[in-house]
């Protein structure tokens, strides 16, 4: 399908701005037992500083929107883990 307003058009396909942060914070949230496996550069206070974008254009003429940080970390640690804990029955990986 195309859409003529998106012609010449470039798009910035981001759901807004977050930090490391900020995925560090979700993942301790919501998966306490893994916490303490987070790295520490992840795990870093926040600096405050943002990369601020504009996807207003994205949404408005593409109809793109996304899903709020917090549940893509869910989905994708939870993803993760599930690997993990096959690959530990399979290959005798200790985790």
């Amino acid at each position: 399908m195309e859409i003529l307003k998106a012609t010449g058009q470039r798009f910035l396909a981001a759901a807004g701005p977050y930090s490391n942060h900020q995925i560090a914070e979700s993942s301790e949230e919501n998966f306490p037992e893994v916490a303490s496996r987070l790295h520490e550069q992840v795990a870093v206070p926040s600096t405050g500083l943002r990369f601020m974008v504009d996807t207003s254009p994205m949404k408005k003429i593409l109809g793109i929107s996304f899903r709020p940080l917090q549940d893509s970390v869910i989905e994708t640690v939870s993803s993760v883990l599930e690997v993990i804990f096959a690959l530990s029955r399979t290959m005798f990986i200790k985790f």
